[in-house]
């Protein structure tokens, strides 16, 4: 009878134990399969990206978008229209953008009139007169400022021109409206063209 028992239970014993591994064996397949699948689903959502998606993801708008320091600029730019042919035109552009601070500096009433819907082109002239066609990172205003003997000039999209010099190291641009600012973040690089932070407005509007 103990013989028996004793057989039963071995008997028993195997089952279970067969069975456990079958079960942390089924687990680990299951696990793996939900991971390839998940692996699967990035891959394809990467892939379900238009290349026209990507250049609006990288462009200079975006860049501008995601800098702490230009989020007053940006507004702007919003409501001036702009951001599609900053997102979407090859370009490249030179964006000159104002800080936060420069902006607040203009005062209050200058930027309630800014934003008035009535006003909206002069809004779009302010800011157009901070965006260049060209692609011009720092190392290339310093050459051609020094080609230009001093002082490079440059028409924005608003056909104001402005002037690019040097006073010590650092970059400085000069409006025909009489306004002088100095760059200070610079060479915020996107796929349509470059991003600069400027400590002062360019236009008077």
């Amino acid at each position: 009878m103990k013989l028996i028992y004793r057989t039963l239970f071995l008997l028993g014993l195997t089952i279970v134990t067969f069975s456990c591994k079958n079960e942390v064996k089924n687990t680990s397949v299951e696990a793996e399969t939900i991971v390839a699948k998940k692996n699967e689903s990035t891959s394809q959502k990467k892939k379900d990206l238009s290349e026209e998606d990507k250049n609006q993801v990288n462009s200079v708008l975006m860049k501008a978008m995601v800098t702490p320091e230009l989020k007053s600029f940006v507004s702007l730019m919003v409501s001036a229209g702009v951001t599609d042919m900053l997102a979407k035109n090859k370009g490249p552009f030179t964006i000159f953008a104002p800080s936060n601070d420069a902006l607040k500096a203009m005062g209050d009433e200058a930027m309630k009139s800014l934003l008035n819907p009535e006003n909206k082109e002069t809004l779009a002239a302010f800011v157009n007169a901070h965006i260049i066609k060209a692609d011009l990172k720092s190392t290339n205003l310093v050459q051609e400022i020094k080609s230009a003997k001093g002082n490079y000039a440059l028409t924005t999209l608003s056909g104001e021109t402005i002037t690019a010099s040097r006073e010590g190291t650092k970059i400085v641009l000069s409006s025909a409206a009489g306004k002088k600012a100095t760059l200070g973040k610079s060479d915020i690089v996107g796929g349509n063209g470059v991003l600069h932070v400027l400590d002062n407005v360019l236009s008077s509007k």
